[in-house]
């Protein structure tokens, strides 16, 4: 992303937030503008090409990059660790699609930095294959899929490829829309490579980043999470996937603000039909945060929130107190890390969310207006 586009996101979107929450009392219009920054400072941190100066020239040893996004601090090393993929795997693809695209599995790196710099790696990947595709002829889009999962593969360590494959789903929906997310969902070449639910987990993480977002007429992450069941079209196993890919993102967004997941949550409870999916996402999306920087305070700080009302305390217990704690305990040793971006495979790691009785109807309540 260009640095003055970022630049001009960096003032317009939390004068949107103050716009939208324009009449409301402190509280909300403080969770607006923490979210807003935390959306800019995320996407400058993955996308701002910028960003080499501060993790370390490209030419350096990928293990000093890798330390350099670490020196920036636990939070913005994840997202840090994201845009180096990016950035790596970019310039592998333009310097021939050569012996560069080994750097992923020859380099000596921190277990704890693979998920994301595969799922960075995604990201130029699917940029790369769907530039191919210029249109969504079914053709087109079945060499561009095929292409994708190719090198998915091939760049890949094992165990992680999903994180890769995922997000073809975020690019598809960002930048190319619904209709090139669901010509992608009919090819042989997702459906052979078992990878349906990476693609419409990204879609979901799309949807919490996409621009109408952050329009004050939208509802902000509220139209997001109801996005993901029209989008599903009834389709159940999409829809889930949808929804849980929603909730990661924002999950690892507003980590470091309780009050911010606090408030999404009071305002969509009417729209989280699935809440055991929203349940997985959020569970997965603090374990990839736990295995990326496990020293970082703000788990525990999320597990042990208390919201004021009894109907909000329920409703974070079900979708962020019970994930956290699952986040917190899982056993990272074996752990195959693709399991992480999906919500179809959260079984594999054993990190499902209990759901005390009653939960489910509470979580379906109509909610309460933002106070």
């Amino acid at each position: 992303m260009h640095p003055l586009t970022l630049a001009a996101l960096r003032r317009v979107l939390p004068a949107m937030a103050a716009l939208a929450t324009a009449g409301r009392d402190r509280d909300a219009r403080a969770r607006a503008r923490d979210e807003a920054r935390s959306k800019v400072e995320i996407t400058a941190l993955v996308a701002d090409p910028r960003m080499r100066e501060e993790t370390g020239h490209e030419s350096r040893p990928v293990s000093e990059q890798v330390a350099g996004c670490y020196r920036l601090g636990d939070f913005p090393a994840l997202w840090a660790i994201e845009g180096l993929g990016l950035r790596l795997e970019a310039r592998a693809l333009a310097g021939g699609d050569g012996e560069r695209g080994a750097w992923l599995t020859s380099a000596p790196l921190p277990a704890s930095s693979l998920p994301m710099l595969h799922a960075g790696v995604g990201l130029a990947l699917a940029r790369a294959a769907l530039a191919r595709a210029r249109s969504r002829r079914r053709a087109a889009v079945e060499a561009a899929a095929r292409w994708f999962v190719e090198r998915c593969r091939a760049r890949g360590r094992d165990g992680y490829v999903g994180a890769s494959l995922e997000s073809l789903g975020l690019v598809a929906r960002f930048f190319h829309g619904r209709r090139m997310v669901e010509a992608l969902a009919t090819t042989d070449a997702l459906a052979r490579a078992d990878a349906r639910a990476w693609l419409w987990h990204g879609a979901g993480r799309a949807l919490y980043f996409a621009p109408r977002n952050g329009l004050p007429a939208r509802g902000g992450a509220t139209w997001s999470i109801g996005q993901c069941l029209r989008e599903a079209d009834g389709d159940v196993a999409a829809a889930r996937e949808l929804l849980a890919g929603n909730l990661w993102a924002i999950a690892l967004v507003n980590a470091r603000h309780p009050r911010v997941l606090e408030g999404i949550l009071t305002r969509s409870g009417e729209l989280l039909s699935e809440p055991e999916a929203a349940a997985r996402g959020v569970a997965s999306a603090l374990t990839v945060r736990r295995r990326t920087t496990p020293r970082w305070p703000g788990l525990a700080a999320l597990r042990d929130h208390a919201p004021v009302t009894a109907e909000a305390r329920v409703r974070w217990e079900l979708v962020i107190g019970a994930p956290a704690r699952a986040a917190i305990d899982a056993p990272l040793d074996d752990l195959r890390i693709e399991s992480l971006f999906r919500c179809g495979a959260l079984d594999e790691h054993g990190a499902r969310a209990s759901e005390a009785p009653g939960q489910r109807d509470a979580a379906r309540g109509r909610s309460d207006p933002d106070r």
